[in-house]
């Protein structure tokens, strides 16, 4: 009686302190994630500025192509495809991904004659669509485990280590895809029957997260654990109809924008081989463990997993022991796909393995759990740390000069030459992502234009006249001038 009374006070005070943790780690949400509101109103920050540019620009041209009166097209429906803001006075019809994320966020364009105003609504927007999806996802999950592991108390360490919480603010379609594909897992978790409501919300969740990024198919790993026959069987009825649209998609639908494209493709869309892939990754093996060791958890998470190791591994037993394998496994079999899939070019895209978060998060709070309340603290407030040193990366362009600012005072300086809404193309030299494009709200890259744009560092064409200059910028007007490209 008495040894069951002390089982039940260890399991209470356990509950106890794992309620404190998850107290804890809510404050340092909030002050990680609450100063990122004034960086949306910011220019782009590393990791991934040239994605984030363009997914951005290809929000802006929607809301040319669509909001936009003078932006015309032959085709009615070629409105609603894809296209680059930096195409010039090209369509620049280009195959990426399911455009779902840039067609719902351009209508927060039409609110002023400001695009800064528009950037700043959009990638809050998103942020908050994602806010609202992960507390969807916390809502059906936060009493359920896996393999003893309480996944609520995951889901908010997943906000403060893994790899959702470097790319939660970041204005790319990973993090919706990723949301998406786990709030269908959230639907799916622990079920043994699944009824038709079930059915169509989960199918409707993931063939939308596919769409978006076939990539975030990894999350559904932990589904299949462990494997049976019956498991088999019940999941491929509900992947069915998301894997076979997204395979038209990619296959077909790719092939006809690539059909209608007079740019070059900057989007990975076409399948590689396995092979060549694995041969790659092998070549590249060295970017793979600085990758494990830096990004996948957090930087240092190598002297957490020796620090477990060497204080707490007397008090695993057997058991989870074995769950720590099954969770390790399953993170290496992510991470294992992706690589067949997209060789050591992933090494180069972190965010192609946003769908192992949910299992790293289940991985570390695992650890935690069964590490002494100091430790676990220290590794928290590391965390912490860890957080406010990215926060004050990101609002660096808040306190210099910063080239949204110079192109913020020419605009306000030159209202006739530049109205956002009145839609117009100007010419550059030729810039790969839409650098300019996005600062001055334009369709650049023309071969042909009136008006000139360019850094102060490059030199001018002499049929080019300056107008105006800013500390890095110039704006010319050149009436004669007729670029050629690609040469």
């Amino acid at each position: 009686m008495n040894d069951y009374i002390m089982k039940n006070q260890v399991t209470d005070n356990k509950k106890s302190d794992l309620r404190k943790l998850s107290s804890y780690i809510n404050y340092i949400v909030l002050l990680k994630y609450i100063p990122l509101c004034v960086f949306f109103s910011l220019p782009f920050t590393h990791p991934h500025i040239h994605r984030q540019s363009d997914t951005m620009g290809v929000t802006i041209r929607y809301f040319f192509k669509i909001f936009s009166p003078t932006e015309g097209s032959q085709f009615f429906h070629h409105k609603f495809l894809p296209a680059i803001l930096q195409s010039g006075d090209l369509q620049g019809i280009m195959p990426m991904e399911f455009p779902l994320l840039n067609l719902i966020l351009s209508p927060f364009f039409i609110i002023f004659d400001n695009h800064f105003w528009g950037m700043y609504l959009s990638r809050f927007a998103l942020f908050f669509l994602s806010v609202f999806i992960w507390r969807q996802i916390y809502l059906k999950l936060k009493e359920k485990e896996f393999l003893g592991v309480p996944v609520g108390l995951s889901l908010k360490v997943m906000l403060i280590a893994t790899l959702l919480a470097q790319y939660l603010v970041k204005f790319i379609p990973d993090v919706f895809s990723f949301l998406l594909c786990l709030w269908g897992f959230a639907f799916l978790l622990g079920e043994k029957k699944i009824n038709k409501k079930l059915f169509l919300k989960s199918n409707l969740l993931i063939t939308l997260g596919l769409l978006i990024k076939p990539t975030s198919i990894i999350v559904f790993v932990p589904l299949l654990v462990p494997v049976t026959l019956k498991k088999i069987i019940l999941y491929s009825k509900v992947f069915f109809l998301p894997i076979a649209m997204t395979l038209v998609y990619y296959l077909k639908g790719s092939s006809y924008l690539l059909s209608l494209s007079d740019f070059e493709p900057l989007f990975k869309t076409k399948f590689r081989s396995p092979v060549r892939n694995l041969v790659t990754f092998f070549e590249d093996f060295s970017s793979f463990i600085e990758f494990f060791s830096q990004n996948l958890f957090f930087p240092f998470c190598l002297l957490f997993f020796v620090g477990f190791y060497g204080l707490f591994q007397k008090r695993l037993d057997k058991s989870k022991i074995k769950s720590l394998l099954t969770l390790f496994s399953i993170l290496l079999f992510q991470i294992f796909f992706i690589i067949l899939i997209d060789g050591s070019h992933a090494l180069r895209h972190h965010y192609y393995f946003l769908g192992t978060s949910f299992i790293a998060a289940i991985i570390l709070t695992f650890l935690i759990q069964h590490s002494s309340n100091m430790f676990s603290y220290v590794i928290l407030g590391s965390l912490f740390i860890w957080g406010l040193e990215k926060n004050i990366y990101s609002l660096k362009p808040l306190f210099k000069q910063n080239h949204w600012k110079e192109c913020s005072t020419l605009i306000e300086s030159h209202p006739s030459i530049f109205s956002f809404k009145k839609q117009k193309i100007f010419s550059n030299f030729e810039e790969k992502y839409p650098h300019l494009g996005l600062c001055f709200g334009i369709r650049s890259n023309a071969l042909k234009s009136e008006y000139f744009l360019s850094k102060k560092v490059e030199t001018l064409p002499p049929e080019c006249e300056t107008i105006d200059q800013t500390e890095q910028l110039v704006i010319s007007k050149c009436p004669n001038l007729k670029l050629e490209y690609g040469n």
